[in-house]
């Protein structure tokens, strides 16, 4: 079933050093560059995950997106680009050995990404079409591909990403699914609600965590916590016309070595499985696999796993009784 990501392409910087650098401290470590943005990366792992999917972006005319235009076209993934008079973005990525690490990103071309409603396909009889946006262009463009894809059937899915996008509360209202992590919905929640929330939070009882959950309006919301899993919560009124439902879901234990893009993974992966008609939990239970398999390699868009390996993995898992 189609999925289409509207969001940002950036040319990462990749420099990794032992630890990352304090403030004013100067470290020695490796570069390198890849290709990334939170929607090109979320694109290419719905992709290999088996979606049918179209990415939406913009790039400046330069040697970078001349770049990511040949690397689309040899792994078969489908864009509509847009010229800007921007260059094209551009993240600086810093990581250390233990896989954790500090993001600064210039958007460029990306803030001047348009949404145009032909690119949504129609939603198909025996699936869904997914249209996935993130928080790296502008809040407009984000804003009117949601409220289509809620006007055209599509499920309307956001990850709220960055954090600190003014405005973004007021996309929820659009969304039937958002995705943020641990910093992103307690902004989302201080902005929507004017409360904030504990530092130990995230550790409450689920059924605190799904009050939290219903405080901030909208449809369903899945919390990404990294190593400790994760929390969905799925309101009575909800795009599947599913019971009303909420609980943890489980990391995957891997030997990470980057977490760039590890959100990616699990948002492009979560949209595909939902596309396909799979349930939530078992979506998520994939997408969280995809997510662990990510961070075992450098870079955000080239270590977005396939459907295969995903496979492995969760094939690995003993089963509990």
């Amino acid at each position: 079933m189609p999925v289409l990501v509207v969001g940002s392409y950036n040319c990462d910087m990749l420099f990794r050093s032992e630890r990352l650098p304090a403030r004013g401290e100067t470290r020695l470590g490796t570069f390198a560059t890849a290709h990334g943005g939170k929607g090109f990366n979320q694109a290419v792992a719905a992709h290999r995950a088996g979606a049918e999917t179209t990415f939406a972006g913009a790039l400046g005319a330069d040697a970078q997106g001349e770049q990511v235009q040949a690397f689309a076209t040899a792994i078969g993934l489908p864009c509509r680009w847009q010229q800007g008079s921007e260059p094209t973005g551009v993240a600086c990525v810093v990581s250390e050995t233990s896989g954790e690490n500090q993001i600064v990103v210039a958007p460029g071309s990306n803030l001047e990404l348009t949404y145009r409603a032909d690119d949504l396909p129609d939603r198909p009889a025996d699936g869904c079409t997914v249209l996935l946006a993130q928080q790296e262009c502008s809040l407009e463009l984000t804003r009117q591909a949601l409220a289509d894809a809620a006007q055209r059937g599509a499920l309307a899915m956001l990850n709220p990403a960055p954090a600190d996008l003014a405005g973004a509360e007021t996309l929820l209202d659009l969304t039937d699914l958002v995705t943020p992590n641990e910093a992103e919905f307690a902004a989302l929640l201080a902005a929507r609600t004017g409360e904030a929330l504990p530092a130990d939070w995230a550790s409450a009882p689920p059924e605190q965590l799904q009050q939290w959950c219903g405080q901030l309006g909208g449809g369903t919301v899945v919390i990404t916590m990294g190593r400790r899993g994760g929390f969905f919560s799925v309101p009575a009124d909800n795009y599947w016309q599913l019971p009303e439902a909420y609980g943890r879901y489980e990391a995957l234990s891997v030997n990470a070595i980057d977490t760039t893009g590890a959100g990616d993974a699990f948002n492009g992966n979560l949209a595909a499985a939902l596309a396909r008609g799979e349930a939530l939990q078992p979506a998520l239970t994939r997408a969280a696999a995809a997510a662990a398999l990510s961070t075992t390699a450098l870079g955000a868009a080239p270590s977005m796993p396939d459907a295969a390996a995903v496979d492995r993995l969760l094939s690995s898992i003993p089963e509990t009784s």
